[in-house]
């Protein structure tokens, strides 16, 4: 075992328990080891020469089962994953809202509150198509690698008899790790001109009218077109759908991000389709000279009628 201790010395994970047969990250119980003395465990660090997709691509070449631990280089940022097969199944981390049940239910707690407490059976369904689950572990696992980027920072897999402790999804409903690097590629690529597009984080996020299911210009009832949307699209229209009740007219794009739970990749792509598409529009805080910003007198009477 002093071995294995040795080895988790330079990431965020501890041993505890009897024998040592309690995997901790931060304080955080994330598995259970039948036997310390029989896990096998590779670690790795990102140093000048070799970044993160290359290190990654070397612990992960054999499509492992195990637990993947990731720690940043100043010790700040930390996520254990859970892999079946090369597949990322679960995922947990000693901060707040990084377990899967914790985040999904807050998902549908902002959302609901974003839709002022009357979310219909169509708001429903758009949680559900999200897959928050699904979406959690995606998010948080393309986060800690960004997260883990810098040089120093450490990844750790253990293989053998390990007992995950939290929430997990099958396999075949999760994306392989390759995927997940090819997608933290090309957001690293898109982001900068993403956040370009929007001109500036403090632009207020004013709604102009609500999307429907399908893509289309504000105002329009039928599809521009008979051909079918890419899968991308579609998911990416969903996202939209999703992130509109948070477009209040009071958060600025930060705020909006921050609310959504998405990530600010998913968020910014969401309010860009909106506001390409015309359901909102970006203002400067308190643009007086915007016409369409409410007035005092019209303030005082929305507030009357809630």
């Amino acid at each position: 075992m002093a071995g294995l201790e040795q080895l988790l010395a330079c990431s965020a994970a501890t041993l505890a328990g009897g024998g040592g047969r309690l995997l901790c990250l931060g304080g955080e119980p994330i598995a259970t080891l039948s036997d310390p003395e029989s896990i096998g465990a590779v670690t790795a660090r990102v140093g000048g020469t070799t970044d993160l997709p290359t290190v990654l691509g070397m612990l992960l070449s054999m499509r492992p089962s195990g637990v993947l631990l990731l720690s940043s280089a100043c010790g700040s940022h930390a996520l254990a994953v859970e892999l079946a097969e090369g597949r990322a199944v679960g995922a947990v981390g000693p901060r707040r809202l990084q377990s899967m049940g914790a985040w999904v239910v807050e998902l549908h707690r902002r959302y609901e509150e974003a839709c002022r407490g009357s979310s219909t059976a169509d708001d429903s369904a758009i949680v559900r198509s999200l897959r928050p689950g699904r979406a959690f572990l995606r998010e948080s696992v393309l986060k800690a690698l960004a997260d883990c980027g810098d040089v120093g920072a450490v990844m750790v897999l253990l293989e053998g008899d390990l007992h995950w402790l939290h929430e997990r999804l099958e396999p075949e409903d999760t994306a392989d790790f390759g995927f997940l690097l090819m997608e933290l590629a090309r957001r690293t690529d898109e982001g900068p001109a993403l956040e370009r597009g929007l001109e500036s984080w403090s632009k207020v996020v004013m709604p102009i009218t609500r999307p429907g299911e399908h893509r289309t210009e504000a105002g329009r009832r039928h599809l521009n077109c008979v051909r079918e949307p890419d899968p991308a699209s579609l998911a990416e229209w969903l996202d939209a759908r999703y992130v509109f009740p948070f477009c209040d007219g009071v958060l600025d794009i930060d705020g909006v991000v921050e609310q959504t739970l998405l990530g600010r990749f998913r968020t910014l792509a969401a309010v860009s389709a909106l506001r390409e598409h015309g359901y909102v529009r970006l203002v400067d805080e308190c643009d007086e000279s915007d016409p369409s910003a409410p007035t005092d007198e019209l303030a005082d009477l929305i507030a009357a009628l809630v």
